[in-house]
């Protein structure tokens, strides 16, 4: 599964023809190993739960403990691997960084995003 975007953008260069970026989507269940690689399900279910509705800055106190969790957690070795060879081909296509790789949810641009990362030029920076 990926995301709306992701998939649209797709459709539109596929079907039109119209040049776009390269890239590629790290899917849903891509997401779900790393989650279950590192253990973090129940944790962050646990977080989740306590989301309030109407309390932004415990809502954003809670985005950041997230983000830390995802930050410090290992991307699984088949995950990077496949990664590293994506990015291989396209240096062998004559395309070099930097890098990146934009991942949110729950509030599409707003301060309490997750999970959103940016890996550049080999650094990963959480941006909650």
């Amino acid at each position: 599964m990926s995301g709306g975007k992701a998939h649209t953008l797709s459709r539109l260069i596929e079907e039109t023809g119209i040049p776009g970026p390269r890239g590629w989507v790290i899917t849903t269940n891509t997401f779900r190993n790393f989650l279950a690689h590192n253990h973090l399900r129940h944790r962050l279910d646990e977080l989740l739960a306590q989301v309030p509705l109407d309390d932004w800055d415990r809502l954003t106190e809670l985005c950041r403990e997230m983000a830390a969790l995802e930050h410090h957690a290992a991307i699984p070795p088949a995950v990077a691997l496949e990664i590293g060879q994506r990015l291989e081909d396209f240096r062998l296509q004559g395309l070099e960084g930097p890098w990146a790789l934009r991942s949110r949810a729950l509030s599409e641009d707003g301060e309490a995003s997750f999970p959103k990362f940016l890996i550049s030029a080999g650094r990963r920076t959480p941006g909650c």
